[in-house]
């Protein structure tokens, strides 16, 4: 599947103190629509806990895969990247 047949997901990045995050449309709640922000993600671009992001995700593809998870970063505080 490429990047632009893949759904889209905006919300606010919540990060953890191991460095990696969540997208969530409502930061005060977790909920299994949340897409993963791997650390190299947000390590690349210098996300801050509270941005605010426009991403293409992969969905679980393999038995085990709970999470979807970031595959490209579109837009940041409005921002196309």
């Amino acid at each position: 599947m490429s990047a632009s047949t893949l759904p889209t997901f905006s919300g606010t990045l919540v990060v953890v103190p191991e460095g990696y995050g969540f997208l969530r449309q409502n930061p005060e709640q977790a909920t299994p629509e949340d897409v993963l922000v791997m650390r190299v993600v947000v390590s690349r671009y210098c996300l801050q806990p509270g941005d605010t992001l426009t991403v293409s995700y992969h969905l679980p593809q393999h038995h085990g895969e709970v999470r979807r998870y970031v595959a490209r970063v579109l837009q940041i505080n409005g921002h196309i990247v």
